[in-house]
């Protein structure tokens, strides 16, 4: 719209509408502006969710791991004392 279109409008309305008009739009605006910024956030948080559940799930194999190898040290240590005791 020209300048002079929104001074008829102004001139035709009255100050006060196109003042709420225009405030109105600008609180539907930022109302959208605001569900977007918060789907784009939840989309984020549901990939670093999914990054998180990856991480922790490799952790509790690492621990897995070292436990059976911690199991596995104790018995080449209960043999070696075996072996030792045999051996005097």
């Amino acid at each position: 719209m020209t300048i002079a279109e929104w001074i008829q409008v102004l001139k035709t309305l009255g100050t006060p509408l196109v003042v709420s008009g225009i405030s109105f739009w600008f609180i539907k605006y930022q109302f959208d502006s605001a569900a977007r910024e918060r789907a784009e956030y939840m989309k984020q948080d549901t990939s670093h969710d999914s990054r998180m559940f990856e991480l922790a799930e490799k952790g509790n194999d690492a621990i897995t791991q070292m436990s059976v190898q911690l199991a596995e040290h104790t018995k080449s240590i209960d043999s070696l004392i075996t072996e030792i005791r045999r051996a005097k």
